[in-house]
């Protein structure tokens, strides 16, 4: 007669008994069952450090690349603060920038040099009025309104420029957002 349901169980089970149990086994075959399982349990245990310890690296080195970000970004700051302030000072400057603007002057001496030399992306000149006067992105000549309402961050840099005394200017620098674009 063929086994039910709970026949074919327990035929099961007591064919697996010996194993479940290590009855019936010899000495030496329980000594391999323990010494097998050890050995699984340890190779999961190393298993278990190596990813602990690649995690523990990946974490290191995120902490390593962020500060070096920013030492590099430090380092820009300062180079490009340099150069603003002595665009700033210099007479030249002041005199086709300011006074009687020069777009042949402002391309010649800001806009390919300041992207070629220290990497600006983003160069703009805006009058004592508010209004940009030039723009460059990536060294080249740009006519998109910077002043619209899709910038960010540009009006804090205006009022720190514009609160630097005039003996002494201080360069306003930092990061914008222009539309979906960072500068």
């Amino acid at each position: 007669a063929p086994l039910r349901s709970g026949g074919r169980s327990r035929a099961l089970v007591r064919a697996l008994n010996p194993w479940i149990t290590l009855a019936g086994m010899s000495r030496a075959q329980r000594a391999g069952a323990a010494l097998l399982a050890l050995l699984v349990v340890g190779a999961a245990l190393v298993v278990a450090l190596i990813i602990s310890a690649a995690r523990g690296q990946d974490r290191i080195a995120a902490e390593k690349s962020i500060a070096l970000v920013r030492v590099a970004l430090e380092i820009r700051e300062r180079n490009t603060a340099l150069t603003v302030k002595d665009y700033a000072w210099w007479t030249e400057a002041v005199r086709n920038l300011v006074d009687t603007p020069s777009a042949t002057w402002a391309y010649g001496h800001i806009g390919p040099t300041s992207y070629d030399s220290i990497g600006m992306k983003l160069v703009t000149i805006i009058d004592a009025a508010g209004h940009q006067t030039f723009t460059f992105i990536e060294g080249e000549a740009a006519t998109f309104d910077i002043m619209g309402p899709g910038t960010v961050g540009l009006e804090p840099l205006i009022a720190s420029a514009r609160a630097s005394t005039p003996l002494e200017p201080v360069p306003a620098i930092g990061i914008i957002k222009v539309g979906d674009q960072v500068f």
